[in-house]
């Protein structure tokens, strides 16, 4: 009966497994995942990547697995082969509400998304920095229900898993590395949805040319066409997700909310599934409860401005809550002298680290030893700034402010605050 079962994928059409990937199907830290967003953010412009789930694309990484563990030409053990694919399977289970939306807030009290180690665990309640994932052996995970992950596998095959998702060991790289089987699929399962034109036999090629020997990850296939498509579909993906204005306002505003709850000593748990926070939030405070209603609503905050900034040190600084809520008095007192029929502008500061997101240099050998080397490195912050008033939200922005482009003198601003000369206003809404 479970040789005949399959999953049908949006992507790669209808998938079959081995037992073993049945065998932990149904536990509770896997299904999870299908309440979970595999976006930061459920968009309102980019509506294709707004409800992907984490537990589709985690069945589409351990499918790439399985096909790269039975083509690897120097052959693999059956055991490791299963002990990757089930890496590949269970590798986004620590993951929170809105993915790294909340995890930029959780890890300031020490949470690790990757820490996969802290959510199987019954007797490992914190890790070592502290940071809580279960109260109690009897807290619920997932919808009521207890974990059981910990119950369904050796207890043996979970250090091997655990290092696996975290980019350790020989064949570490294949899971968590500069481009992995997790990246490959993420990238094309978000294009694909979201409308962006992909192929869907390129993940599949290139989960078969990718390969570990060495210590180093290999590529054994004379196309180098698949290394570049996958490039290039990234950065296409990545600068929708990055710098489409209405998703990096929407992410502002989750990121405030949640801020909030953080300062007020509201509880927000990791394990919350996206919905579920969602309701948690609009129950606390009213200053939380209403822009949650506008999220939910779209009625997004007005942009200002998106700034490119080089000195991604200056994050260290205005990651801290009390330093960015000064910096936001500051901006408005300026924006008031700056444009005085912008009355009593509300200001709020987004920053979005984009660290070999929008490109990425990727460094990878043949199978005779030549380095291919694709795509350039990007280091830098996006600083958005907005408008936190109703009546200027993203429908509104004042159109004084657009024609007479003050963005520039904001960006001379920024310049200041965040010490790089060379910081430069985005285009919105560019091609």
């Amino acid at each position: 009966m479970i040789e005949n079962r399959y999953f049908f994928d949006s992507l790669y059409g209808r998938i079959t497994f081995p037992k073993y990937v049945w065998e932990v199907f149904h536990c509770t830290e896997l299904q999870r995942l299908r309440e979970v967003r595999l976006c930061n953010i459920n968009s309102l412009c980019l509506t294709g990547s707004a409800n992907i789930n984490r537990y589709e694309h985690s069945i589409g990484t351990a499918y790439l697995a399985l096909i790269n563990t039975d083509a690897n030409p120097w052959g693999m053990n059956n055991e490791i082969k299963r002990l990757i694919v089930l890496a590949g399977l269970l590798h986004d289970i620590g993951s929170g509400s809105f993915g790294h939306s909340l995890q930029y807030i959780l890890s300031q009290d020490g949470f690790e998304h990757e820490g996969i180690e802290n959510v199987i665990s019954y007797k490992k309640r914190t890790n070592n920095d502290g940071f809580i994932y279960q109260n109690t052996k009897t807290e619920p995970l997932y919808f009521g229900l207890l974990r059981n992950l910990d119950m369904l596998l050796p207890k043996e095959d979970w250090n091997t898993i655990i290092n696996l998702v975290k980019g350790k060991g020989e064949y570490g790289p294949l899971i968590n590395g500069t481009m992995d089987l997790d990246n490959i699929d993420n990238v094309y399962r978000l294009s694909y949805h979201m409308g962006l034109r992909v192929d869907p036999s390129n993940p599949i090629n290139l989960a078969k040319s990718i390969f570990i020997r060495g210590g180093k990850l290999i590529y054994n296939n004379p196309e180098k066409k698949y290394l570049r498509d996958w490039y290039q579909t990234r950065v296409n993906l990545y600068n929708y997700l990055l710098l489409n204005p209405d998703d990096f306002s929407a992410k502002c505003m989750l990121q405030e909310a949640i801020e909030i709850a953080r300062e007020e000593k509201q509880f927000v748990n990791w394990n919350y599934v996206d919905y579920e926070m969602l309701q948690k939030m609009n129950n606390m405070s009213a200053e939380i409860s209403q822009i949650v209603s506008r999220l939910m609503i779209g009625d997004l905050y007005g942009c200002l401005g998106i700034f490119s900034v080089n000195n991604i040190d200056s994050n260290k600084k205005f990651k801290i809550y009390k330093n960015r809520i000064l910096l936001e008095k500051e901006i408005e007192n300026y924006i008031s002298r700056m444009y005085y029929s912008l009355k009593n502008p509300k200001i709020k500061i987004h920053i979005i680290q984009d660290i070999n997101k929008t490109h990425r240099r990727i460094q990878i050998e043949d199978i005779y030893g030549k380095e291919i080397e694709i795509g350039k490195e990007v280091n830098r912050i996006l600083v958005g700034i907005f408008l936190k008033n109703k009546i200027y939200n993203m429908d509104n922005i004042p159109s004084q402010w657009i024609n007479e482009k003050h963005g520039y003198k904001l960006a001379e601003y920024i310049k200041e605050k965040f010490n790089d000369r060379t910081a430069t206003e985005m285009e919105l809404y560019e091609k």
